[in-house]
């Protein structure tokens, strides 16, 4: 346990407990063994939950070291995915970090994947490029312009019928977790 003293001879005081310990490298153990778009998924149903999001909120400088742990998952797992998967309620992370005040500092590296996201999308337009580049966009602060821009490139695609009731059924979805 983390004490600091007080000034007279008293019991020191705790500044963060062992259970908040325990749940941060729980978390962190928990992102960095992630290896699949669909375990992410259910990560993030945890990261939704109300429970964890007050503990989070209640503890929010405590906790700030997840967006950078967040990064490197969603590099590992999402941006270097040869399978395409995209974990559609990884777009709720933004908002929740944007929400708490978590940034992720050393923005080098967000801007880095952002460049390679950009340059994926060039070669390549497609609904898992243009749902990277939202993501980071989100990260990035961009909210105003991101769902724009994401509606804008989606609309260069050609889809049936059966795709575009698709792509709206993901912009609803997405619209729905605050974008």
């Amino acid at each position: 346990m983390i004490t600091a003293e007080k000034t007279q001879n008293t019991e020191p005081t705790p500044i963060v407990n062992e259970e908040l310990l325990n749940f941060l490298d729980y978390t962190i153990l928990l992102l960095s063994q992630a290896n699949t778009a669909d375990e992410i998924d259910l990560i993030m149903d945890d990261f939704m939950s109300e429970d964890i999001i007050h503990v989070f909120s209640k503890n929010s400088l405590f906790f700030n070291i997840i967006p950078i742990v967040w990064l490197n998952t969603y590099k590992r797992v999402i941006h270097a995915n040869v399978n395409r998967d995209f974990p559609l309620k990884l777009l709720w992370l933004p908002i929740l970090f944007k929400n708490l005040g978590w940034e992720i500092h050393g923005n080098n590296e967000l801007q880095m994947i952002h460049g390679e996201a950009l340059n994926n999308l060039e070669e390549d337009l497609s609904l898992f490029n243009m749902l990277n580049i939202l993501f980071l966009e989100g990260l990035l602060g961009k909210f105003s312009s991101a769902y724009s821009n994401f509606n804008r490139m989606c609309s260069k695609l050609t889809l049936t019928d059966q795709e575009k009731a698709d792509l709206d059924n993901i912009k609803a979805d997405v619209r729905a977790l605050g974008w």
